[in-house]
């Protein structure tokens, strides 16, 4: 019989791929200068943060020119990832599992905090006690 049922939070209840994927669309949107121009000014704040390490001999150019790039997407994914939603199925299959008690858990290898950004965001707690 079963007693309780335990899910992942990365892959299971939310596309973890789908912050990755805008991101990606937002940065290299088939030139569609909309979503470009947004992307280029925040490229270029890190050009501006960066270039006095280049000048100083502190960086190369290459790891410059990749450390720029890096941090641009960094920021747009960090900021999609504020925007993540529970897949359609596991919000009909933790509504029914909840329907009928079943108790629940939750499990991830991820860092702590962020973590928990993502139960608090994805509304976990409407599912599983976070004092059990």
């Amino acid at each position: 019989m079963i007693t309780s049922i335990v899910f992942d939070v990365d892959d299971t209840i939310y596309d973890q791929q789908a912050p990755y994927r805008i991101a990606m669309e937002k940065c290299f949107p088939d030139f569609d200068m909309s979503h470009m121009n947004q992307a280029y000014i925040r490229f270029r704040h890190y050009s501006d943060v960066g270039f006095p390490r280049v000048m100083a001999g502190e960086w190369t150019t290459e790891y410059f020119r990749f450390w720029r790039c890096k941090e641009t997407l960094l920021e747009v994914y960090e900021h999609e990832l504020e925007n993540i939603t529970m897949l359609d199925e596991m919000r009909m299959t933790l509504d029914f599992l909840k329907e009928k008690n079943v108790p629940m858990g939750i499990i991830t290898n991820g860092p702590t905090e962020h973590q928990l950004k993502k139960v608090k965001k994805l509304g976990l707690y409407d599912y599983v006690d976070p004092k059990r």
